[in-house]
């Protein structure tokens, strides 16, 4: 009887099991190892569309005013809030009056400034001397009115005014062109967010 020795057998088995270990892997459906991974080129994956970095977003996404355009509203502004406080003192209860007398203060001072700001070139816009159709409109209805009619509708154009002028000054002041006007603005912003305060008191 021939017997192979134990050596042999155990040499045998090792190079049989080694031959047919991927054939075996891959029957049992085992998973391929990592393939060769690819060198790094430095290079940082693409942003997708809408999500790249700018770096600083406009403030509160308020867009911007141009100079010119912002003078003009200014100066109309200004001269909506004297001439129409010119006629609350005249027909307002006494809490109006006050409030009339504290705008025409208030809005003939921010007038000179800008005013002096354009005259003296450090702004290249033009200042309007007279109120726009909008405006002049609404003088005129204030002026047929009398009484409670009257104030109230002093108060809820004061109210809606100075929430336009706050909204535009804080325009400005983030985003204007000028940089003496940007910081005009930004200065007189928090005093006109008093007034819309006091406005809102009114009612």
């Amino acid at each position: 009887m021939f017997v192979v020795p134990t050596r042999k057998i155990l040499l045998l088995t090792s190079a049989l099991a080694l031959a047919a270990g991927p054939a075996v892997a891959q029957q049992l459906g085992n998973p391929p190892g990592p393939g060769p991974v690819a060198p790094s080129t430095g290079v940082q994956p693409a942003t997708p569309s809408g999500s790249q970095t700018t770096g600083a977003a406009p403030a509160s996404g308020v867009n911007a005013v141009p100079t010119a355009d912002f003078v003009k509203k200014v100066a109309i502004s200004d001269m909506f809030e004297i001439q129409s406080s010119q006629l609350a003192r005249e027909k307002a209860d006494r809490e109006g009056r006050d409030f009339a007398n504290k705008m025409i203060q208030a809005h003939t001072k921010t007038s000179n400034e800008l005013k002096a700001m354009v005259q003296g070139g450090k702004i290249q816009a033009e200042v309007p001397t007279g109120l726009d159709q909008e405006h002049a409109q609404k003088l005129e209805r204030l002026r047929g009115l009398s009484g409670d009619a009257f104030e109230d509708a002093y108060a809820e154009i004061q109210v809606q005014a100075h929430k336009d002028a706050v909204a535009l000054f804080t325009a400005y002041a983030q985003n204007g062109d000028n940089p003496e006007l940007k910081q005009w603005a930004s200065k007189t912003l928090p005093e006109l967010k008093q007034h819309l305060d006091m406005a809102d008191d009114l009612d």
